[in-house]
């Protein structure tokens, strides 16, 4: 019994079907592992008639290396090796290579052998003396079963491959999805949000149109605003002809009387020039904001969250508007919004006003608002 070398000139034909003179690319593949040369060759010789050149392997190694570099079909192999079992390399390829048919020859092969033979997924067991016909009908069933598994590995592959696309096409047109559903979110968000602010534009406007003179004018707008905010100290500052500011209207909510007075006229006096020429509404917290604002001056309202704005129409302030409160009740994000949106339209309205007061007067004139009368009650008051 010859243990030739994997690398002998027999194995060699291992890759027969890459020289002239070998099988067509749609004969089956033969792999013959045998001990025996003879062996070899004389099963070569039977099988000619499926595989006109199959490759030859002396060992379980040699069958291994040549398997590594050539696919092969069908594996004719003797059951008992110099280095193992034919099972045992059927058993060892089995699971992972189920496109290679395995036909285990034996001298007198029993019920146990073929049961073993089952399990470990050797397609057919055939006798070494049985006829060169069943050998070759066992091949051609073997490499046809290979063949019918190989193209179920192919679909399988390609299965998967387009699983892989359809699963990346489905996570793409759900992220779309999720992102257009988040814009359209967004989108409805902020177009709620315009609405919201200009239902409370069209409800203020319809409501402080008809007021034509100042005191009323003063005293709906603050209405409206403790009724959207909930109760708060507030004051209206209108620009006199000497530049000064003076007190329009306020709302006493939780200062002290003894000091309301006191207050409005330092609010008058510092907060309100300062405000003049700013454009945006500003909210102040407690602490850093007012000290920041403010400096020295803030100490009258260091408890207090302070929301203000400046009234301007045609380039002229003709109000400034200071609410604030103990910072146990701060203004929300919301109560900022709603002053910043009717801001604007009670700036216009003011205007009208005004220029109904004084459409008798050189422009330079207007923005004194010096009148006598005067409400004396405790926590509202209007002066005009």
């Amino acid at each position: 019994m010859a243990h030739g070398n994997p690398t002998s000139t027999e194995h060699l034909d291992a890759r027969a079907g890459d020289v002239p003179g070998a099988c067509p690319p749609s004969d089956p593949r033969v792999l013959i592992v045998s001990g025996s040369r003879q062996e070899r060759l004389r099963l070569a010789a039977r099988v000619s008639g499926v595989s006109s050149n199959p490759a030859k392997a002396d060992s379980l190694a040699a069958a291994r290396m040549m398997m590594d570099v050539e696919h092969f079909d069908v594996v004719v192999i003797r059951d008992q090796l110099s280095d193992g079992s034919g099972v045992s390399l059927a058993e060892e390829l089995g699971p992972d290579r189920l496109d290679i048919a395995f036909i285990l020859i034996a001298d007198d092969p029993t019920l146990d052998d073929a049961v073993l033979a089952m399990r470990a997924g050797i397609a057919d067991i055939i006798r070494i003396d049985s006829p060169a016909a069943e050998l070759v009908s066992g091949v051609r069933r073997a490499a046809s079963r290979a063949r019918t598994a190989r193209q179920a590995e192919h679909k399988a592959r390609r299965l998967r491959r387009v699983c892989r696309k359809l699963n990346d096409a489905r996570q793409e047109v759900t992220s779309q999805v999720r992102s257009l559903c988040n814009d359209l979110s967004l989108a409805y968000d902020e177009m709620a949000a315009q609405m919201a602010r200009f239902s409370l534009a069209s409800e203020f406007t319809a409501i402080i149109r008809p007021e034509l003179d100042v005191e009323s004018l003063l005293r709906t707008a603050l209405e409206f605003v403790l009724a959207k905010i909930g109760p708060t100290n507030a004051a209206v500052f209108l620009p006199t002809s000497s530049r000064d500011f003076s007190l329009g209207a306020y709302v006493n909510y939780d200062c002290a009387k003894d000091t309301a007075d006191v207050l409005l006229d330092h609010l008058a006096n510092v907060v309100a020039p300062r405000m003049e020429c700013e454009s945006r509404l500003i909210s102040l917290s407690p602490g850093s904001d007012l000290d920041d604002e403010f400096g020295y001056e803030a100490q009258w309202l260091c408890d207090s969250n302070v929301v203000m704005f400046a009234c301007h129409h045609e380039g002229e302030c003709l109000a400034v508007v200071i609410l604030f409160r103990d910072r146990a009740d701060a203004f929300t994000g919301e109560h900022v919004q709603m002053l910043e949106t009717i801001s604007e339209q009670f700036a216009l309205q003011l205007g009208r006003v005004i220029h109904i007061h004084h459409r008798h007067l050189p422009r330079d004139q207007w923005g004194a608002f010096d009148g006598s009368d005067e409400d004396d009650a405790d926590d509202y008051g209007l002066a005009a």
